[in-house]
């Protein structure tokens, strides 16, 4: 749900995200905001179907999705250590949402899985 809220306030209003999160006007690291808020919510709803049908069948989509999170996270990480990005409000913001999805969607992938090929 967060998700999917985020993604439709990156598309159609990212000024909010600025005025209340802090967010820079632009950031040389992110595409756009149509481009993140699009990926943001095709990702909720993907998942939101996977939940409701079969993991199994959305295994690839919801391994790229951990996969991805993963990457953007080391990769920010490598930023701050490397003195090309700071920790400012915004940025410990996006970090914390993709940390907490990368390892909620390892354990909601390791679970779900594991209870399909149960059935």
């Amino acid at each position: 749900t967060f998700t999917r809220s985020f993604g439709l306030v990156e598309l159609f209003n990212p000024a909010l995200l600025t005025t209340y999160l802090g967010k820079p006007e632009s950031s040389p690291y992110m595409m756009s905001d149509l481009f993140v808020g699009s990926v943001s919510l095709a990702f909720a709803i993907s998942s939101y179907l996977a939940l409701k049908s079969s993991p199994a069948a959305w295994a690839p989509v919801l391994k790229m999705q951990g996969i991805y999170k993963t990457i953007w996270c080391t990769g920010f990480l490598l930023l701050i250590a490397q003195g090309k990005e700071v920790w400012s409000f915004w940025n410990s913001f996006c970090f914390a949402v993709m940390a907490f999805y990368a390892v909620g969607d390892a354990c909601t992938f390791v679970f779900m899985v594991g209870k399909d090929k149960a059935k």
